[in-house]
């Protein structure tokens, strides 16, 4: 039977009509650029399914954002969220990491040109504390080193 498959898979063909290539008007591209400033895409990293219901109602309610939100299930626990407000997008941001059912929430920004399937979740921002310092080591250079031990720094606070 697998024989029988494969042959006939060889001989499938594609019309001229159907190899024509398909281009995408600049107009579109741009109207896709200028919402997708409005969007996120986030998943929750669970091996189970995530149930898209709780999380648009738990998130909604733990992001308390000025403006609108909608939530668009793409499948494998990714979502795209769009914003009615950039400024409550940058909220979410700024508030990372978050976690939904005890599970982290990793957030990407919108970029039109990729498939959801293409999106890499493999970082997140991550607020790191380090307690009990010698106070020679309490300031932004060696909290720097500190960081860069676990991955890039995206900032480093210190007390003046």
């Amino acid at each position: 039977m697998e024989e029988d498959i494969t042959q006939r898979r060889c001989n499938l063909n594609l019309t001229e009509e159907e190899q024509q290539e398909f281009h995408l008007q600049e107009d579109a591209v741009m109207a896709t650029k200028l919402r997708g400033n409005h969007c996120l895409l986030a998943m929750v990293f669970n091996d189970r399914y995530a149930n898209s219901e709780a999380f648009k109602s738990t998130m909604s309610k733990v992001w308390n954002i000025e403006g609108w939100l909608s939530f668009r299930d793409l499948g494998s626990n990714k979502f795209l969220l769009e914003f009615e407000l950039n400024s409550d997008k940058e909220t979410v941001l700024q508030g990372r990491p978050w976690s939904f059912d005890r599970h982290l929430i990793s957030l990407k920004e919108f970029e039109g040109v990729l498939t959801p399937n293409e999106v890499q979740f493999n970082t997140e921002l991550f607020w790191v504390q380090i307690h009990n310092l010698p106070f020679a080591g309490m300031n932004e250079m060696v909290g720097r080193r500190i960081g860069e031990t676990i991955r890039r720094v995206h900032l480093v606070e210190v007390d003046d």
